[in-house]
């Protein structure tokens, strides 16, 4: 939850291949992965980062949260659900 309400005020993060794997925040352009052992080369190269990769990080952020909506998450397990069911049970609108 920390992670997507970062990403939604255009803040690009550094998250775990674990992490990378369930959100993909590097393969959006939203951040960076790293190892544990990584983490201190990379800061130290984030501080120098030039401020235009920064921000188009950051826009891909906010673009990569959006896809988290409450409500278009809420969608797409409504949807999967209803496939779930069987034929006889389907729910229409």
């Amino acid at each position: 939850m920390a992670l997507l309400e970062a990403l939604s005020l255009s803040v690009p993060a550094v998250v775990s291949p674990a992490v990378e794997r369930a959100i993909g925040v590097e393969g959006a352009g939203a951040g960076w992965v790293a190892e544990e052992q990584d983490l201190g080369p990379l800061l130290r190269r984030l501080r120098d980062a030039d401020r235009r990769e920064l921000t188009r990080r950051g826009e891909a952020a906010v673009l990569l949260a959006s896809r988290y909506d409450w409500d278009e998450v809420a969608e797409r397990y409504e949807n999967v659900y209803e496939r779930a069911l069987p034929p006889g049970r389907r729910v229409t609108s």
